[in-house]
Parts: C-alpha cells; sequence; structure tokens
C-alpha cells in the first residue's frame, strides 16, 4: 500500500470511524460440531480476508504483513477437555502465578480439533472456492 492510500485510510476513520479501519478484521465465523453426535458445538471457525501470520522466535514486525494477497481459515477447540492448573506462590497479589495450561493434555482434544481441520480442508477444496487458492 503507498503512504498516500495509508494517510488516507487513516483520516477517513480519524473522522468517521468508517473505512477498513472501522470493521473487524474477521469477515465471517461460526460454530459446528466435531462430531455430529455431540449435543452442542464444540468447534470455533474464523474466516478473515487477510494472511494472517504469527510471530515466532527472531521474528521482526515486517514477517506478519506477507507479501501475497490471501484469506486465512482458522479452527479452534471451543469445548477442550484439556484443564490447566495456576499455582499461587504467596499471598501477595502481586507475584506472577506459575501457569500450565496443558494444552491437548487429553488425547481426544487432537482428535477432536483434527476433525473440523480436515473438514475445513474437504470445503476448501469444493469448485465454488478451490479456484482462488493457490497454495494451502
Amino acid at each position: 500500500m503507498n503512504p498516500r492510500a495509508a494517510l488516507g485510510i487513516g483520516l477517513r476513520y480519524a473522522v468517521s470511524r468508517g473505512g477498513s479501519l472501522g470493521e473487524s478484521y474477521v469477515a465471517t465465523g461460526g460454530f459446528m460440531r466435531s462430531d455430529p453426535a455431540l449435543p452442542v458445538s464444540d468447534t470455533i471457525l474464523v474466516m478473515a480476508p487477510a494472511l494472517i501470520t504469527r510471530g515466532g522466535v527472531g521474528w521482526r514486525l515486517a514477517d506478519l504483513f506477507p507479501e501475497h494477497h490471501g484469506f486465512t481459515v482458522m479452527v479452534g477447540s471451543g469445548r477442550p477437555l484439556s484443564r490447566g492448573r495456576i499455582l499461587l506462590r504467596s499471598n501477595d497479589p502481586s507475584a506472577h502465578p506459575p501457569i500450565f495450561p496443558e494444552y491437548i493434555s487429553e488425547p481426544e482434544d487432537l482428535r477432536a480439533l483434527a476433525r473440523p481441520v480436515r473438514r475445513m480442508r474437504d470445503m476448501m477444496r469444493k469448485p465454488s472456492i478451490r479456484d482462488l487458492i493457490e497454495v494451502e
């Protein structure tokens, strides 16, 4: 994006709280069951009209801005069975407690996440969208 366009977008938001900066970066989302036998949805789906990346070890701010156009589909567990722990070191409220998130400590959590990922991959291979995707 050129600096003049970026300035225009910023000014529009500053004046009217409108334009692309006034919108959520998430275009759409929803919920689904990882297993049709479940009584309620346990999976969160999010589709964003941008390539969303995450910083890793040694990342730079520029790494968060991809050089290509695209969209991102994310699948997350909304009802994990795994439970983490927080331990209190003292009665001092400013003391940072050790936190053990224990992500995917229950084997079913990984299976419950893998099923919707496969389903979304299958959906992205449908004729209505597959021609818009160069690479996964």
